[in-house]
């Protein structure tokens, strides 16, 4: 199992992971795992797409924080770029919305969007090139829907890997997220469709300790809480 590099964005947006870098210890938190969820390894991936069901996170340390999307590289592919979109939660019940063309700082959608604990979102990330793609956020609860288009991006994808993941930031405690799952979770590669149906399963690990527990199927990945 590899670590991924978290990066912090200093804009309001924050975000998420680089490359995969050997372990690291950290000043204040050592997170040798940051994803957890499933990545399904293969070739030419330019698609994936999940819904979320809404996690209630509320009553903790605003400090804390997690971050759940959907993406394209960055697991078995270390050179290229990392195509994602997805919400990161405090501790205090703030959501933030992201798009990143990862070693692009990520931004926020430029128009607002919400969602609450119980609402489906779907994300879904779609590259027409390895320098080129588009994003979208749809609250199918409510039919708020944002999206973004990327083109000439010097940072290429490699098209390797297909993610429905959550991330923890070195420098923030993981959120306790109770637990979550993405449906209708789909993709598709050089082979044709694809789902995370015998995906790796990663779990997060910071400070020695498993924080998750993660599982997927044909048409799911859940993950649990676990951590303290």
């Amino acid at each position: 199992m590899k670590s991924i590099l978290v990066l912090i964005a200093t804009a309001s947006c924050a975000v998420f992971a680089g490359p995969i870098k050997p372990e690291q210890a950290h000043h204040r938190r050592e997170v040798t795992k940051p994803w957890g969820g499933a990545v399904q390894e293969g070739q030419g991936w330019n698609f994936v797409t999940g819904t979320l069901t809404v996690p209630e996170i509320k009553d903790q340390d605003p400090e804390r924080a997690v971050a759940i999307w959907v993406g394209i590289d960055g697991y078995s592919c270390q050179s290229g770029a990392i195509w994602q979109t997805g919400l990161t939660w405090y501790g205090d019940g703030r959501m933030e919305n992201w798009y990143e063309w990862y070693p692009e700082p990520p931004s926020a959608y430029p128009e607002p969007f919400s969602a609450s604990p119980g609402d489906k979102v779907k994300m879904t990330v779609h590259a027409d090139s390895p320098t080129s793609g588009n994003s979208t956020l749809e609250n199918l609860s409510t039919g708020q829907s944002v999206s973004t288009q990327h083109s000439n991006m010097q940072q290429q994808l490699c098209l390797q890997d297909a993610e429905w993941v959550l991330e923890d930031f070195e420098q923030k405690e993981l959120a306790d997220f109770g637990s979550f799952t993405f449906t209708d979770t789909a993709a598709n590669g050089e082979s044709g469709p694809g789902n995370p149906e015998g995906a790796v399963i990663v779990e997060v690990e910071a400070d020695g300790q498993e924080k998750t527990s993660c599982r997927s199927d044909a048409n799911s990945v859940t993950c649990q809480y676990t951590g303290n």
